[in-house]
């Protein structure tokens, strides 16, 4: 099942999320562990001037297999290969050899500029948030002989890093922004975008999903479209990690846990199925649907209105489909044909849009300039306004409520469109 090893003052607390409802805490390590990372079945943990090994084979008995003293005071810690990378704030970053789980022992140490705190690792590259020394990108190809390759100083105040690719994320509280960060060379490190959260602490990042606990909340962003940031209903979390459609959260640090979804998807790899789910949004029944997706590859789509009952063939050509039966759930699937290739098929963007029995506005917008005379109206037309439709559609009628007596003549925008 799905395990969650989180630190608390008191030790290290194992918990299983099989119901996402409902973590059920099973196990316990009496170690400190302010900061963890996990390879396979063993558990590092770094807290104040010591680091520990944990073996969790068993995650309902943790045994911790050796320790060793840290300079400095440990911060966090990323696990790569036999090597453990240290972040102790004036100390720097101290790279501990793992070969032996039960005898750790710290091989290096590199003292970078500020004060190291945050840290992750890809690759053959450990990225250091080191509050006023910025985010500093570090070559550990030979982790014996760490070598800075470059750095973004950002706002003065780098806390916390997280990197998806050669994407990373910064948070620096004390100028409310989190900055997104092209580090493809460490060298000429870019900023992409920047977001501004009220002391934003703790990022982590899943692909372009970014989970940011800030002071007001934690917040979910997706990268891929520019400034949007939505605040998820829990008061006070801080992120996790992302574990499917689920966020791992503590109410407070060294706190309980809780699960927070933020979407609702469905996968099943043995029969080559994915399929998604969003919920109601409008007035009125769904009656039609147009799917359009940027894919390669046999991609067999299906889609219906009620919840996934009656799901029928979509084409993803941006053409509407009447759907054999209403509702007011949309749901799609995609069914896999795959050919054995290297990439396989594979969809990198889907849109799906719905009509209505009813028509939908969209918008309205002030026609300008004109003393607030007009407005302008976007709506999306009523299903039944289509070719072969049994009650065909012959106007729109739209009105505004004003009052009687202040009532005047409206002139049509002739630019309206529908």
């Amino acid at each position: 099942g799905l395990i969650a090893y989180l630190p608390t003052y008191q030790g290290i607390n194992v918990y299983d999320l099989q119901d996402p409802a409902a973590p059920l805490q099973i196990g316990h390590a009496a170690v400190g562990g302010l900061a963890l990372d996990r390879q396979g079945t063993l558990l590092v943990a770094a807290a104040a001037e010591g680091f520990s090994t944990v073996d969790v084979s068993d995650p309902a008995a943790p045994v911790v297999l050796g320790q060793v003293e840290l300079e400095g005071w440990s911060v966090d810690v990323a696990v790569s290969g036999r090597y453990a990378y240290v972040t102790a704030g004036n100390a720097g970053m101290m790279v501990v050899d793992l070969v032996d789980p039960a005898a750790p022992v710290v091989v290096a140490t590199f003292v970078l500029p500020g004060s190291s705190h945050g840290i992750a690792v890809v690759g053959d590259r450990a990225y250091v948030a080191a509050q006023y020394g910025g985010l500093i990108v570090v070559d550990i190809a030979d982790p014996l002989h760490p070598a800075s390759l470059g750095s973004f100083l950002g706002g003065g105040n780098v806390i916390d890093v997280a990197v998806s690719g050669y994407t990373a994320c910064i948070s620096e509280p004390y100028v409310d922004e989190v900055r997104v960060l092209n580090v493809s060379d460490p060298a000429a490190i870019l900023e992409d975008a920047v977001l501004s959260l009220t002391m934003p602490r703790q990022v982590v990042l899943h692909g372009r999903l970014l989970a940011v606990s800030a002071q007001d909340g934690l917040w979910l962003c997706d990268l891929s479209i520019p400034g949007d940031a939505t605040l998820l209903p829990m008061d006070g979390a801080r992120a996790i990690a992302f574990s499917g459609d689920d966020i791992l959260v503590q109410q407070i640090e060294s706190g309980p846990v809780a699960m927070i979804s933020y979407a609702e998807r469905y996968l099943d790899p043995a029969r080559n199925v994915g399929q998604g789910m969003f919920g109601w949004t409008g007035a009125g029944t769904i009656m039609e649907a147009r799917l359009t997706t940027e894919q390669a590859g046999a991609i067999d789509w299906y889609a219906d209105a009620d919840n996934g009952t009656g799901l029928q063939p979509i084409t993803n050509d941006a053409t509407w489909t009447v759907l054999n039966g209403t509702g007011q759930i949309p749901v799609w699937r995609a069914v896999l044909g795959h050919d054995f290739s290297p990439t396989g098929p594979f969809c990198d963007s889907l849109t799906l849009e719905v009509l209505r029995d009813v028509p939908v506005i969209d918008t309205v917008a002030d026609v300008p300039d004109d003393q607030g005379g007009q407005v302008r109206l976007r709506w999306a037309r009523s299903s039944f306004d289509r070719d072969g439709s049994d009650a065909p559609i012959l106007s729109y009628s739209v009105y505004r409520r004003v009052d009687a007596r202040t009532a005047t003549g409206v002139t049509p925008d002739p630019q309206a469109a529908a």
